[in-house]
């Protein structure tokens, strides 16, 4: 058998665990040893649930650890790696949990997902997380039982935070790696001619990430930059952030009203009349919005329009 028929069986065999251990892995009597095999599939699961933990470490507290593993060994299951470079993986990660806790209680099926195999394992995963989620004596969200309209209400907005606030972490992540490349200075934008304005366009730094929250998300996060604590979500509106990394260092923002709606019209290519005139807000500062953009560091270059 050539090697990569060997590489290709021993990978398969990791990924089902109902699969037979592969012939070719043999211990010291010379057969196939599935509980010496069952070691290198529990490294698996292990190594990639130990990544999104790494990934999104504010969830992780937010959830409590019991839900959060719960649902990353079904992510685990669902989602293997596309690359051995770990960097982006658990990108879906957000969308995951939000689908899995707003799920009802799991339906047994046998129904083979698009890869041919068994979905039973994954079910039974599902009926873990919604168990898990029925406790109320757990920290985190797991608190919020099924028991009434209230704790209902609770427990959607606590799900839709979390779900916000992984979003968040995943951007940070996305941010911190992204390629480098200079960036504008308030000093650069002062120098433009005013007669050039109209036909402006800028540049955006690579590492930057826009998001809209329908929960606090941004606030939640930050302050549980300076606790080692429990995360609970809180009460309130929606936040826009912005995310950056100027001299090497995410930071994130939270964008005042219009700042999103503005940052984002510009991205998408529009001239900075243009994203002023989207807006159609006369209480709306443009001056003060785009020099803190630019003092950000989200701004990568000044693209200078015609003279008029």
């Amino acid at each position: 058998m050539s090697f990569e028929t060997t590489v290709r069986d021993f990978a398969a065999a990791l990924d089902d665990p109902s699969a037979a251990t592969p012939a070719t892995t043999s211990g010291r009597m010379g057969a196939p040893d599935a509980r010496r095999f069952a070691v290198y599939r529990n490294n698996v699961a292990v190594g990639l649930i130990g990544a999104l933990e790494a990934r999104y470490p504010v969830s992780r507290r937010m959830a409590g650890d019991d839900l959060f593993r719960a649902m990353a060994r079904a992510f685990a299951r669902a989602h293997r790696p596309r690359s051995p470079v770990m960097i982006a993986y658990g990108e879906e990660f957000p969308e995951f949990m939000a689908e899995c806790l707003a799920r009802p209680e799991a339906e047994p099926s046998r129904e083979d997902d698009a890869f041919g195999r068994n979905r039973h394992r994954e079910e039974r995963s599902d009926a873990a997380i919604q168990r898990t989620v029925g406790r109320p004596t757990t920290p985190g969200l797991l608190r919020f039982a099924r028991n009434d309209d209230r704790s209902s209400t609770q427990l959607h907005h606590a799900i839709a935070t979390l779900a916000d606030v992984a979003r968040l972490e995943n951007a940070w992540v996305e941010s911190y790696h992204s390629e480098d490349a200079t960036v504008t200075t308030v000093g650069e934008l002062a120098a433009l001619s005013p007669d050039c304005l109209p036909g402006t366009r800028i540049a955006f730094h690579p590492a930057v990430r826009l998001l809209r929250f329908a929960t606090p998300a941004a606030s939640l996060w930050a302050s549980a930059q300076v606790s080692n604590g429990s995360v609970a979500p809180t009460e309130g509106l929606g936040e826009d952030a912005l995310i950056t990394r100027p001299d090497c260092d995410v930071r994130v923002r939270v964008l005042p009203p219009g700042g999103y709606d503005f940052a984002l019209k510009m991205r998408e290519g529009a001239t900075l009349v243009e994203a002023l005139t989207a807006l159609d807000d006369p209480a709306f500062d443009f001056g003060t919005h785009l020099v803190g953009l630019v003092d950000s560091g989200a701004v990568a270059s000044i693209i200078h329009g015609r003279s008029s």
